[in-house]
């Protein structure tokens, strides 16, 4: 019974470590916290690859930082949009509230040095889907400096709307 019980665990991590590209992993194993306190807002950066035709709302885009003790989301606006055949990519930067709130976030983080463990998520909102459009492809990049390249932190991940509801 053990052992199915490790089978079914091992298989649910790896269905959802399955779009993280193995590189992200490696590169932010050892990521600490204490390095986004010196990281300038200005140079945070997100990119959205969308195959399939699905088109990104301009508004309710954001990056979000979630701790045991509290979550932090930073609104992001486009930057640049490129169509690419049926691939949308978007370049998106923190909007202004999302520069005013990275610096009540390098606040939090100097009040509370033990905070260690964080998640990093990107929520995307989408556009009604065109007619035909029953399925894309989204990958997430993040960039978090001048200095630095943008990392895959989403690669590939199917985006099902064929069951209707809200886009």
């Amino acid at each position: 019974m053990k052992k199915i019980i490790l089978v079914a665990a091992i298989t649910v991590f790896l269905g959802a470590c399955a779009h993280v590209p193995l590189s992200t992993i490696l590169e932010y194993r050892s990521f600490s916290i204490e390095e986004l306190r010196y990281v300038d807002a200005v140079e945070i950066k997100a990119r959205a690859k969308v195959d399939g035709g699905l088109e990104l709302s301009e508004i309710g885009n954001s990056l979000e930082l979630s701790f045991p003790d509290g979550a932090f989301s930073f609104p992001l606006i486009y930057e640049e949009k490129e169509k690419i055949g049926n691939t949308n990519i978007y370049e998106l930067k923190l909007s202004d509230q999302g520069l005013r709130d990275y610096a009540l976030f390098k606040s939090y983080l100097e009040r509370n040095p033990h905070s260690r463990n964080f998640d990093l998520n990107i929520s995307s909102k989408f556009e009604k889907p065109g007619p035909g459009v029953k399925e894309a492809r989204i990958s997430i990049f993040v960039k978090l400096g001048a200095e630095s390249e943008y990392v895959e932190i989403l690669s590939g991940y199917p985006v099902d709307l064929s069951s209707p509801g809200p886009a």
